[in-house]
């Protein structure tokens, strides 16, 4: 018997060549839809409150509130008016600022009781306190929601388009 000398030869290994730009690309456009989504469904969506008393800040929204003996005060930078159902309305009156604001106007309206049903705002926005000796409850709606959802989505196709910009412009 001859003895043979066998050379196994094992297969070489290929190294995986990542394609970084493309990585990048598609991580980042992932990434911002989860954002995107997420945020924009976050922002939709309806706010309720409920309480003996209820602070909602700079939220242009439409505010159903359901109570009864409700108070209601707002304050704001700029002039705002909400309307209800009835054709009530609320509407900011210039006063002078305090004395440790900058700005040159301030606008309140308030305490005053208000009937309960759905709010909305016709001009402006403003920092809202709605109290009662009762338990209430305000849902805060948002009034535009495809606005909101298109301004998410143009930023999000601004960052895409920025990074595609960084990934093919060659830095040296």
């Amino acid at each position: 018997m001859s003895e043979q000398n066998s050379v196994i030869k094992t297969p070489e290994k290929k190294r995986v060549k990542i394609n970084w730009k493309k990585f990048i690309r598609v991580v980042s456009a992932l990434v911002l839809i989860v954002l995107f989504i997420y945020s924009s469904l976050y922002d939709t969506r309806d706010l309720i409150f409920s309480g003996n008393e209820i602070v909602i800040q700079e939220e242009n929204r439409d505010l159903d509130v359901s109570g009864q003996a409700v108070i209601l005060e707002a304050v704001s930078l700029t002039p705002f008016m909400l309307v209800n159902e009835n054709g009530e309305l609320i509407a900011g009156q210039p006063v002078p600022p305090p004395f440790s604001w900058s700005k040159s106007a301030c606008y309140v309206f308030g305490p005053t009781n208000i009937s309960e049903g759905k709010w909305t705002y016709i001009h402006g926005d403003a920092d809202i306190k709605i109290y009662s000796q009762n338990p209430i409850t305000v849902r805060a709606i948002r009034n535009n929601p495809l606005k909101v959802w298109g301004l998410y989505f143009l930023f999000a196709l601004y960052i895409y388009l920025l990074g595609i910009f960084i990934t093919e412009t060659n830095f040296k």
